[in-house]
């Protein structure tokens, strides 16, 4: 069946172990990183070659990013929320976030492989999630 294709394309290749740095994920697998978006946005970074926070995955399904169809894999995140993003880790991103004027939405600074151009800012909603006291406290 057509419709069994990329699933069994996707199991074929989750099978190679090409090298130790490749990871080919199935479609579940890529659901389970989508808690690694932690701009709420559907973007997962990782630093880039130059220090700059990369795009690291095609934006997640149903997302902002997916739905503005204005940020790809390999593009680099330049600012967050004005904020330069060379050199920060993952948890200094979060503190950007944290520290965010607005939590509904996100700027962002993104220039993409190849253009020398300043960078094009892009605002998108951020989906925000209630996270439960761990204590239980009211």
């Amino acid at each position: 069946k057509p419709s069994l294709a990329p699933a069994l394309r996707a199991k074929a290749l989750t099978s190679l172990r090409a090298d130790k740095y490749t990871r080919i994920l199935d479609p579940d697998g890529y659901v389970k990183i989508a808690r690694f978006d932690i701009l709420g946005v559907g973007l997962i970074l990782s630093p880039g070659a130059d220090g700059r926070a990369a795009v690291v995955s095609p934006p997640l399904p149903g997302s902002a990013a997916a739905k503005s169809g204005l940020v790809k894999r390999g593009d680099v995140v330049d600012t967050l929320d004005g904020v330069k993003t060379a050199g920060l880790s993952s948890f200094e991103l979060l503190d950007v976030v944290d520290r965010a004027p607005n939590k509904n939405e996100a700027t962002l600074g993104v220039v993409s492989p190849g253009d020398d151009a300043a960078p094009r800012m892009i605002t998108l909603a951020r989906a925000t999630r209630e996270v439960a006291d761990p204590l239980g406290r009211v």
